[in-house]
């Protein structure tokens, strides 16, 4: 068995930073939130609007939610063997920014009630 050793090379690392720089960050995000809007309106149509009227219900059910989610986080991270097999760190990413997009909308709609009430 022969055993080789690779060389790096400074301009192999250059060249890494160079690809690494260049990544088009912005259109990354893009397509994150595309996945995300994919997502949640694939969950919406699933579960009803079940967000909502838990939020309702439980004002503080967004917090429960994200905790839960960053539970998940913590053992999927710490390499711990998933019972759940379907639900990665991509996927509990997605649903914490989804829970925290869903909180926004939410906050955007009583505003907006808020200030239509106020402005008759």
């Amino acid at each position: 068995m022969r055993i080789t050793t690779m060389e790096i090379t400074v301009e192999d690392i250059r060249d890494y930073v160079a690809m690494y720089e260049n990544y088009d960050r912005p259109a990354i995000h893009k397509a994150i939130c595309d996945k995300l809007n994919d997502t949640y309106s694939q969950k919406n149509s699933d579960y009803g609007n079940s967000f909502t009227k838990v939020r309702d219900e439980y004002p503080e059910a967004i917090s429960i939610r994200l905790s839960d989610k960053l539970e998940r986080l913590k053992t999927l991270k710490a390499g711990k063997k998933a019972l759940v097999s379907d639900e990665s760190i991509k996927d509990t990413l997605i649903d914490l920014a989804n829970y925290a997009i869903m909180e926004l909308v939410e906050m955007e709609i009583d505003e907006d009630r808020i200030g239509s009430l106020g402005g008759r």
